[in-house]
């Protein structure tokens, strides 16, 4: 039998620095969420009016904003382009419920009254009012979600694999979703958590599992050639990252482009789900490259060691 050698590498054993590196950006957003009040929370959790106006044909959304900056209003709002395919002729404005119903219909009319005065055509076509206890029931029902399918993929990581390759894919799940979060700290000037944003979360568990069963599935044949020989588990991680890391930055980076596309070339509300999908699939990959082996190997280094034959 031919001599296998193991190339002696650096991901594994410094799975400190690069397990830091995801502790540094939750004790961050951490500390920032304390400092500036936590995530800014969309209209789909707090409340609030959802005012579809049909304009009558294309518009500028920057002309309805600079109507409603004139209302000096106090409370947060956002602009979507809907319509059909190809023809965004409507505006829908969402924003944060008022104290009285009164006030909001005052709102509404001098709102399309003021876009009038640029569209003339512009009417609105329809009021939506949504209530916060809507947005308990979304994070509930999310939350009852990420918990069953974890429970589901731990489950069948176990029967297909072993219990530890289980555990570690729950774990890395819910650390993506963690990081997630995270950036939507920073990036809380510019957006918000929705219903976009609790839909690109279920998307990236789903998504990011992919590169962990790949990375786990050539962990398992790699041990099951390697395992009896001099190598320590860390070892047997290293080269099964290495044999198949390729592959896995090459689908990333075909996915990032295409996501990357569709936030740069989309409206609005586009764009609030495919930013999540872009931090989510790069800090998947990030995740499954350097923290996934070496939790295994860690792991499995410090577990009893089976009798020898």
């Amino acid at each position: 039998m031919s001599e296998i050698t193991i190339k002696k590498g650096n991901i594994v054993s410094n799975f400190k620095i690069f397990a830091g590196v995801l502790a540094v950006i939750l004790l961050a957003a951490l500390i920032m969420g304390i400092i500036v009040g936590g995530f800014n929370l969309g209209i789909d959790f707090t409340g609030g009016t959802l005012v579809s106006i049909e304009m009558g044909g294309e518009f500028d959304d920057k002309d309805v904003k600079a109507v409603i900056e004139k209302l000096n209003i106090s409370v947060d709002y956002t602009i979507a382009k809907t319509g059909e395919l190809g023809s965004a002729t409507q505006a829908a404005v969402r924003f944060q419920s008022m104290p009285t119903v009164e006030e909001e219909d005052d709102f509404i009319t001098a709102m399309v009254d003021g876009i009038k005065e640029t569209y003339p055509a512009a009417e609105a076509i329809s009021t939506d009012r949504v209530g916060a206890t809507a947005g308990k029931t979304l994070v509930q029902n999310a939350f009852l979600s990420v918990l069953l399918a974890s429970a589901l993929m731990l489950i069948y990581i176990w029967i297909r694999f072993e219990l530890v390759s289980g555990i570690i894919a729950v774990i890395t799940s819910v650390l993506n979703v963690l990081i997630m979060c995270a950036f939507m700290v920073f990036f809380r000037s510019f957006m918000q958590i929705n219903s976009s944003f609790i839909a690109a979360c279920l998307t990236i568990v789903g998504y990011s599992i992919n590169n962990t069963i790949i990375v786990l599935d050539r962990i398992r044949e790699d041990n099951r050639r390697l395992g009896r020989r001099s190598f320590t588990r860390k070892e047997v991680a290293e080269h099964a990252l290495r044999s198949c890391m390729g592959r896995m930055i090459n689908t990333t980076i075909t996915s990032l482009i295409t996501i990357t596309l569709l936030y740069i070339l989309g409206v609005d509300s586009i764009r609030q789900f495919a930013l999540p999908l872009i931090i989510g699939i790069a800090a998947g990959t990030y995740i499954s490259i350097f923290i996934v082996p070496a939790m295994w190997g860690i792991w499995m280094d410090k577990a009893p060691s089976p009798k020898k034959a």
